[in-house]
C-alpha cells in the first residue's frame, strides 16, 4: 500500500511539474489600420514595406505604416493574392491573383514610379520635357 501511495505522489509531482512549465511569447502589435472595403486576402511583400489588400474587384497596396500607395482595379472574381518571386536584382515585383471560382490564375508585374528631383542638375534637350531619363553615372 505505501508503494502506492509513493507511485501516485511521484506522479502528481511530474504533473505539476510539466503543467507549469509553458510555453510563452513575446508579441504586440505594430501597426493597425482598417481597410475602406471587405477584405478577401492580403498578402505581405518579402521586405516588410508593403501589404497588398484584396478586395472585391481591388488591390490596394498599402505601406507598412497604413498609407494607401496604390489601387488597382482588377477582375472581381479574384479571391486570393499571394507574393511570388524576385526579379534579377532581387525584387519582389509580382502578385499572383487567383479565382476560386473561376479557377483562373493572374500574375501581375509592379514596379512604383519615382519622382526625382533633376533642379539645378545638368541637362540635354528641352528643361519642360514632360519625360526625364536620369543617368547615375558619377559614383564618386
Amino acid at each position: 500500500m505505501r508503494n502506492w501511495k509513493i507511485a501516485a505522489l511521484a506522479i502528481m509531482f511530474c504533473i505539476g511539474l510539466a503543467s507549469s512549465v509553458q510555453a510563452k511569447i513575446d508579441w504586440k502589435i505594430n501597426n493597425s489600420f482598417k481597410a475602406d472595403t471587405p477584405t478577401l486576402d492580403i498578402a505581405t511583400s518579402f521586405d516588410g514595406k508593403y501589404i497588398f489588400i484584396l478586395s472585391p474587384g481591388k488591390v490596394q497596396i498599402v505601406s507598412a505604416q497604413g498609407n494607401i500607395e496604390d489601387t488597382l482595379e482588377v477582375d472581381p472574381a479574384m479571391s486570393n493574392i499571394s507574393v511570388t518571386g524576385f526579379d534579377r536584382a532581387g525584387i519582389d515585383n509580382k502578385i499572383t491573383l487567383s479565382s476560386k471560382e473561376t479557377g483562373e490564375v493572374q500574375q501581375i508585374s509592379y514596379n512604383f514610379i519615382v519622382s526625382i528631383n533633376t533642379q539645378g542638375s545638368p541637362f540635354l534637350g528641352s528643361a519642360s520635357a514632360p519625360v526625364s531619363l536620369v543617368i547615375f553615372s558619377d559614383f564618386q
